[in-house]
C-alpha cells in the first residue's frame, strides 16, 4: 500500500513539473512498455517458473529491468506468484479477483505465508544480491536517470511505476473470472501483454515457456522474443 501511494504522489508531482515535449512523453511510454515486458520476463518467466535459462548478460538485463520498475523484491514476487498458482482463486491466493480492483491497485492482498519452495532462488547469488539491496538499487538507478535526463526521471513515476501497478492490477482482475483463469482478448496481446494475456493456457501448463502452444491461433509474442535473447527451456 505504501508503495502505491508513494508512486502516486510522486507521479502527480512529476507530471506537474514536467515541461518537456509530448513526443518525449510518448517515447518514454513506449520505452516503459518495453522495460515492463522485460521485467515481466524476469519476475514471471525466469524466476517464478524457471522457463528461461539466460546467460550472464541476459541475467543482468532482466535484473536491471526488475529494479527499474520498482515492482517488488525478487523473492517477494516469487513467493506471491507461486502461491497464486498453488491456491488460485481461493482465500489463500494473495491476489484473487474477488478482493476487488481497488485492493489490487493498492496491494491490499490476502495474507500469505511461505508455503512454496524458493531454494532455487536462494541458490542464485546475483538474484539474492538484488533482493537484499533492491530499494537501494532502485533509488541509485533513479538518481542516474535524473542525472542523465531529469525530464524522463520526472515522467518515470507515472509512466513506469504507476503504469506498472495499473497494468498488473488490471491484468490480475480481468485475467480471471468466476470460473477461474481466462485468456484475455486478442487485441491485448498485440497492444499490451505480448503473450501474457494467454493466462488460461499458462495456468493449464505453468512450466511451458510458450503460452500460445495450446492453439495455433494463440501467439505468444514474448516466447519468440525469448528464443532470440533469453534461451527458453526446451519442452
Amino acid at each position: 500500500t505504501l508503495r502505491f501511494y508513494f508512486f502516486a504522489i510522486a507521479s502527480v508531482i512529476g507530471l506537474l513539473m514536467y515541461d518537456g515535449t509530448l513526443a518525449k512523453a510518448i517515447s518514454c511510454f513506449i520505452f516503459f512498455l518495453f522495460i515492463g515486458r522485460l521485467s515481466g520476463l524476469g519476475y514471471h518467466r525466469w524466476l517464478s517458473h524457471k522457463q528461461l535459462e539466460p546467460n550472464i548478460f541476459g541475467r543482468i538485463v532482466l535484473l536491471w529491468s526488475m529494479v527499474f520498475v520498482g515492482t517488488a523484491k525478487p523473492i517477494d514476487y516469487v513467493v506471491m506468484h507461486r502461491s497464486h498458482h498453488k491456491y488460485s482463486d481461493t482465500d489463500k491466493d494473495p491476489h484473487p479477483r474477488s478482493i476487488g480492483l481497488w485492493k489490487l491497485l493498492t496491494s491490499q492482498y490476502n495474507d500469505f505465508s511461505l508455503t512454496v519452495p524458493i531454494k532455487d532462488i536462494i541458490r542464485k547469488p546475483d538474484v539474492m544480491f538484488v533482493n537484499k539491496y533492491y530499494w537501494l538499487l532502485y533509488f541509485i538507478n533513479l538518481g542516474l536517470l535524473f542525472a542523465i535526463d531529469y525530464q524522463v526521471a520526472l515522467l518515470s513515476f507515472a509512466l513506469f511505476n504507476v503504469s506498472d501497478i495499473v497494468f498488473s492490477s488490471l491484468f490480475n482482475y480481468y485475467a480471471h473470472d468466476d470460473s477461474g483463469p481466462v485468456n484475455m482478448p486478442v487485441w491485448t496481446n498485440y497492444l499490451i501483454f505480448a503473450g501474457e494475456n494467454l493466462h488460461l493456457n499458462h495456468h493449464i501448463d505453468p512450466s511451458n515457456p510458450n503460452f500460445g502452444s495450446a492453439s495455433k491461433y494463440n501467439i505468444d509474442l514474448l516466447y519468440y522474443f525469448t528464443k532470440v535473447f533469453f534461451n527458453p527451456v526446451n519442452r
